[in-house]
This record gives C-alpha cells, sequence and structure tokens, in this order.
C-alpha cells in the first residue's frame, strides 16, 4: 500500500512507530487512538498496519476499520484453514520506522522475515503478547519455536507481570520488557453498574423470581467448552441444596447456550439471559454479589472488577494470562478444580458477609488499576523507553 505523500512530510521530525496487527477488534480500536494521541505529545507517529479478517473471525462479527491515517490497511491471505497469515506489509513503512511492534504468533508468516532482517542489522523489532501459548502444551513443537524466537527481537510488550518474569527466565533482558496489564476500556461499564438503582435491582430480582434475600452468582462470558459450564451447573445444584437462597445468572453467547438454556429451565435456582449489552448488562452485575467463573478465564475478570464484583475461579489449566490479576482472598479467590472442595470455598464466601464485603473492596480497587487509561500509559512509556535505550541508539543510527 502507498503511503500519501502528505501523510509522510511529518516523518522527517517525528519518530514514528508500526504497530502490526492480523486484524482490528472492536474493543481494541479505542485503545490504539488513545495510544496515538499519547505518543504523539513525544512527538511520536503511531501507525497501525492491518488486514481484513479470516473468514473464521469475520463470522464473529466483532471486527473493525480503523480509519487513516492511524490505520493502515493491507491485503493479506491465509493458508492451512487459516492457520497461516501473510499480509503484504508496506516496506517503505517498515524501513523508515524507529520501532516495529509485531504480535507474537507462529503463525504470522512476516514474523520471520522481519526476524531474518534485525539479524543481518535492522534492529527495531519487538513483540506484543503472551509470551507463551497458556492453553497449550509446554513441549510441543510449536511451543519450542515460540520459546526459541522469543529472544530474537529487542523489545516486548507482554500482557502481565507474569509472563514478564517468564521471559526473563527465558534470558530476555528485565530492562527490555515492557508490562503492560493488558485491559479493555470498562470505565463507561463501571460508569452503567454505578447508575443502577435501587430499584432497578429490586426490578430485575422480580423479573427473575428471585427472593429478597437470594445470594445471586453471575456468569459473563462466552459459552463454550473450557468455560466448564457443566462443571457450572454441578457447583450450583450443590450450593443451592445447602444455602436454598442461592441462585446463579448466566449472560453470554456461544456454543452451549442450547444446552445451558435446557439446564435452567430444568433447575429453578439457574436462570439463562443471554447476550446483554450496556446498561442492560450492568444491571445484572449490580444485582449479584459475585462472578463465579471456574473454567478458562480471559478478559471477563476485567468486567467484574469494573462492577466490584469478587472473581471466584478455580485452578484449572488453561486460564489466560489475565489471571494473573487474581490476588486470592483479595480481590477473589482460587479453588481447586474438585466439586467438594470448589463449593465449600464459595460457601464460605456466602456464609461470611465481611469476607465477601472485604472481597468486594478488594475488586473495586483492582478495577481502579486495571483500566484502558492505565495500559495505554504502560504502552508508552515502553515506547519511550526503548526510543530513549542504548540499544535504539546504538544499533537504529547505524543503518538510518
Amino acid at each position: 500500500m502507498t503511503i500519501p505523500v502528505n501523510d509522510m512530510q511529518p516523518f522527517a521530525k517525528q519518530q514514528i512507530v508500526v504497530m502490526v496487527v492480523a486484524n482490528i477488534k472492536q474493543y481494541r480500536v479505542v485503545l490504539y487512538k488513545k495510544l496515538a494521541e499519547h505518543l504523539l505529545r513525544n512527538n511520536i507517529v503511531l501507525r497501525v498496519v492491518y488486514s481484513d479478517p479470516s473468514p473464521t473471525e469475520a463470522s464473529k462479527r466483532d471486527s473493525a476499520e480503523l480509519s487513516l491515517p492511524l490505520g493502515v490497511k493491507v491485503a493479506r491471505a491465509y493458508f492451512l484453514s487459516d492457520r497461516l497469515l501473510l499480509q503484504f506489509l508496506p516496506l517503505s513503512l517498515l524501513w523508515r520506522a524507529d520501532l516495529v511492534v509485531v504480535v507474537q504468533s507462529n503463525g504470522y508468516l512476516m514474523n520471520y522475515l522481519l526476524q531474518l532482517a534485525r539479524l543481518i542489522g535492522w534492529r527495531r523489532l519487538a513483540f506484543w503478547g503472551h509470551g507463551y501459548n497458556h492453553q497449550g502444551v509446554v513441549t510441543s513443537s510449536s511451543e519450542r519455536l515460540k520459546r526459541w524466537l522469543a529472544s530474537r527481537v529487542d523489545w516486548w510488550f507482554t500482557y502481565t507481570h507474569d509472563t514478564g518474569r517468564y521471559l526473563a527466565e527465558l534470558g530476555f533482558p528485565g530492562n527490555r520488557i515492557t508490562v503492560i496489564e493488558n485491559a479493555t476500556d470498562t470505565s463507561a461499564f463501571a460508569h452503567e453498574v454505578a447508575d443502577v438503582s435501587r430499584n432497578d435491582v429490586v426490578d430485575l430480582r422480580r423479573q427473575l423470581g428471585f427472593p429478597v434475600n437470594a445470594c445471586s452468582a453471575l456468569f459473563c462470558g462466552s459459552l463454550y467448552a473450557d468455560k466448564q459450564l457443566g462443571f457450572l451447573v454441578q457447583v450450583g445444584d450443590e450450593l443451592h441444596r445447602k444455602f436454598s437462597n442461592f441462585r446463579m445468572i448466566v449472560i453470554g453467547d456461544g456454543q452451549q447456550k442450547e444446552w445451558l438454556s435446557d439446564a435452567a429451565k430444568a433447575k429453578g435456582w439457574l436462570r439463562y439471559c443471554g447476550p446483554q449489552f450496556g446498561s442492560d448488562k450492568a444491571k445484572f452485575f449490580a444485582m449479584s454479589d459475585f462472578f463465579l467463573h471456574p473454567g478458562a478465564v480471559g478478559l471477563s475478570i476485567l468486567d467484574s472488577f469494573a462492577a466490584g464484583l469478587p472473581f471466584i475461579t478455580s485452578d484449572y489449566d488453561k486460564h489466560g494470562p489475565e489471571m494473573a490479576y487474581l490476588e486470592h482472598e483479595g480481590n477473589g479467590i482460587m479453588l481447586p478444580f474438585k466439586l467438594e472442595a470448589f463449593v465449600e470455598g464459595v460457601g464460605r464466601v456466602i456464609e461470611d458477609r465481611d469476607f465477601l464485603a472485604s472481597l468486594r473492596e478488594g475488586a473495586r480497587a483492582a478495577g481502579t488499576r486495571y483500566t484502558l487509561e492505565n495500559m495505554v500509559g504502560n504502552v508508552a512509556n515502553g515506547v519511550v523507553d526503548y526510543l530513549s535505550s542504548a540499544h535504539y541508539t546504538r544499533h537504529f543510527r547505524v543503518i538510518s
């Protein structure tokens, strides 16, 4: 893709950062816009190179466009059932860039060419990502390749402090790792939850047929196998047997929605309310006592904290990196992935109201830390750190 001449004019005096992503997710649009504004205050121009999503990704209907000049859309091709991606990147823009940030993925074919260019002197490449596949097999050839490639970059932008420590253990210099504390824009949702009135909560309880003294657990997320919804329903059965006022709400959509809908029809304590958004979603969070999520945890933990709900999960082995945000008995609890032990742990929260209040306070505090604004600041600080580092000045100036 040709970059318009008038768009390249400012680059003579400004430093350039190019981020390369497969496609633009709706929840990331605000991140890129805020990051561009933040960097520009430091005389740094951001460009985000992206492509149309694969057919599989397009079916999720959560992709977006990023308008020029911030977004630079390029052609792409997918191979091997969408497992391999080749993007036709604007080489002139990459060459002029002071830093190119690519997503860490074995399937992004251009990454190999960029890493090869780095080996012969093109020192301006950074990885963005998890560090490793948190649902993968450590001994697999894919994970071995990912570990080997992880150190073949000049800088790292990684999601959590746990993944930062993992990279340092691989031998990557700690002073070249930026922990971004991956987040979504939950500020609007937090305001929507705060705006839910007591009357709104009473009305929703009445609509759901919940008793006035109900202790309500909430699950909100995608409905697929790794979320362990069968285990969740078993837990609910046991909790309702022990605590007659226990109720559970599930909101979300996915492959197992019909199974869950049938389960809700057969169980008086369970309500499946489908996907919910905006102020409607906020009402369910406002009326709940805690978030119950035994299966694979991802960004849903941020919604829980934004609403001030303690996050209760298990030691299931397929969590995403955001699991690192959980502070056991601080903003939530982690329990064994065993029915009896899990039920006992949740029962403690139901019985001990002081403990629940303490967890809620911790969740609210976490909600003020893991925000998009803080993430933007962390990424921008990392970019500035790289551009002012000896590693940058020693290598970049020689070949520019």
